[in-house]
């Protein structure tokens, strides 16, 4: 769940995201984001320069990587390398937070 004094609230290719921190750690930089994925949402096929890192936390979420689909739900956690394609959406009619 987004906590109600995360700020601005940002609409990015469908899943709403609050940034919760941003930490510099000279070279490397490590973002901590909440998500919420909406039905019907498919977040569309992409990659991040960087290692990507969450956690389902609450729903479930059907993620696509290298042509295998992982069904993810509440307590899962997934890792992908950076540079890694993927694309996910919603399993189910509830919103799922990540």
């Amino acid at each position: 769940m987004i906590p109600a004094n995360a700020g601005e609230t940002l609409d990015v290719f469908g899943p709403r995201v609050n940034f919760l921190s941003s930490l510099d750690f000279g070279q490397t930089e490590f973002t901590l984001i909440a998500g919420i994925v909406d039905p019907g949402v498919v977040v569309p096929l992409h990659s991040h320069p960087d290692r990507e890192l969450f956690s389902i936390t609450v729903g479930a979420i059907e993620v696509f990587v290298a042509d295998q689909c992982h069904a993810l739900r509440a307590g899962d956690v997934g890792d992908l390398p950076s540079g890694q394609k993927s694309y996910d959406r919603l399993r189910g009619s509830k919103p799922s937070d990540r």
